[in-house]
Order: C-alpha cells, then structure tokens, then sequence
C-alpha cells in the first residue's frame, strides 16, 4: 500500500514539472520571433523609441506580443521596467504590422506570467514615462524616489551626488 502511494506522489509530481515546464503558447499564428536575437532592432521615429521583441502572435486580426525574461519577479507583480519594455513593444509592433495590439505578456523563467492589455492608459502610461527619459537626457537631473531609510542603507549612499537624507 505504501509503495502503491509512494509512486502514485511519484506520478504527480512528475506531471506537474513537465507542466510547469512546458511554455504556454499563444492561440494564433506566430508572426515574429526572435528567440536566437539575430532579428534586426525596430525604430518608432514618431515615439523615439526602438527595440525588438522575443515574439509576436496574431489572432483574429490583432496582434499579442510576448516578452520572455530569466529570474523571477521579487512580489507577485512583474517589474514596472519591465512593463514598460512591454509597452514600447507593443507600440513597435503596432508601427511596424500595422494591425492592432490587443495585449501582451511577460513570461518569468520562475513559471509566472502577466499579461496587460495595449488600451489607452497603457500607452499614457509609456508616453509618460518616455517623458520623464527626455527630460533626465535634456536636464542630467535624475529623479530619485528613495526613502530615508533605503537612502541610508544604499550602497552608493557614500558616492551619491543625490542624497536626499544624509
């Protein structure tokens, strides 16, 4: 009885690495992929921005971009960084296939995946922050958003020209 259970744990477990390991694929047609990074860099003049994503699916006339990252999140929440990246990636495709971007999703090698949706906040939300860039390359002022406790406890507190809290 106890070997029968044993391997039956055995059994589950197994099923559930070979499905956690195998990568969920978009419905669609794969339109783009640029899985071994040979692909050429895209260019948005308009936004000034450029980049190229790990792969691009088509369904139903509109377009789901995918971006693949090693690690893992540090909540349960994929890095706003990260989500921008996404952002100015959907935006790339948008120019570039010239059909519309219903989402995108960043897929962590941890096995986490988010998904956003490419709607008008989202694109604010880049405008934004592609905003406060130009500005950081114009001005060389940088925008710090530290509190005084991770100020103070920062690495490059003692060669930070922006120390907010000495």
């Amino acid at each position: 009885m106890e070997l029968i259970l044993a391997l039956l744990l055995i059994a589950v477990l197994i099923g559930y690495w070979v499905k956690k390991g195998r990568k969920r694929k978009p419905k669609g047609k794969l339109l783009y992929s640029d899985m071994n990074g040979t692909r050429r860099t895209w260019v948005d003049p308009e936004w000034g921005i450029k980049g190229k994503p790990d792969e691009v699916w088509e369904n139903d006339g509109r377009l789901h971009i995918v971006e693949i990252k090693s690690g893992a999140p540090k909540k349960n929440t994929a890095y706003r960084g990260h989500v921008m990246q996404l952002a100015a990636y959907m935006r790339l495709a948008e120019v570039r296939f010239g059909k519309p971007v219903e989402s995108g999703e960043i897929r962590y090698s941890d096995g986490k995946t988010f998904r956003y949706h490419w709607d008008d906040q989202m694109k604010r939300e880049l405008l934004a922050v592609l905003q406060q860039m130009r500005q950081v390359e114009e001005t060389g002022e940088t925008f710090v958003s530290a509190t005084a406790n991770q100020c103070r406890r920062c690495l490059y507190n003692p060669v930070c020209e922006k120390k907010r809290y000495a």
